[in-house]
């Protein structure tokens, strides 16, 4: 039997389980936390011999307060904004072409990424999203979700294909869950 076999057989939608095993988790943090002290040209905290919670902790600290600085630069930030959502399209698009995930339904691995950050995606990609919970709510305000949205459109377009990311709603503002509406590039909602 071949790897990717074993892969399909233990998979749901195409994504792989291991996808949400704990070194899995770790490793997705770590890769998020180097891409986005990259993609903002900062240090990147130390995140040896971190447990999963406390890589998720430590990027929610330093991904809250480096977007702080951000937002503080001449164009409000919007230079970096752009770099994380070209590093964070580029690695989803990395993502779709592991062997293991070429066939994964979209929506079902994104929304397995998301839960590895403690983040309830419901809905489809293309179409509409809810997130909810969201353990970013806590540490973050409405301008600094917002600009995260880079990132949740970076990842989504790499791994559905180039697109647009809409909120109606957020949590950092108030309301019981993010509602938004991704729509592929060229479609209208």
């Amino acid at each position: 039997m071949t790897n990717n076999a074993t892969y399909q057989r233990k998979s749901h939608n195409g994504v792989p389980a291991f996808i949400e095993g704990e070194s899995f988790r770790k490793m997705q943090l770590r890769i998020m936390i180097r891409l986005f002290a990259r993609a903002l040209e900062v240090e990147a905290p130390s995140v040896k011999r971190m447990s999963a919670d406390d890589l998720l902790y430590t990027f929610a600290q330093f991904s809250a307060t480096e977007i702080a600085v951000a937002l503080s630069d001449e164009d409000g930030g919007a230079r970096k904004a752009n770099r994380l959502y070209e590093k964070a399209m580029a690695l989803g698009k990395k993502l779709r072409l592991l062997p293991p995930l070429r066939n994964a339904d979209p929506f079902a691995l994104t929304s397995a990424l998301y839960r590895n950050i403690d983040i309830g995606l419901h809905g489809c990609l293309p179409g509409d999203l809810t997130m909810c919970p969201c353990y970013f709510s806590s540490y973050y305000t409405p301008r600094i979700c917002q600009f995260m949205k880079a990132f949740d459109t970076g990842i989504m377009s790499g791994i559905a294909g180039k697109g647009n990311l809409e909120f109606t709603d957020r949590i950092s503002q108030g309301a019981p869950a993010c509602h938004a509406h991704f729509a592929l590039e060229g479609e209208g909602k």
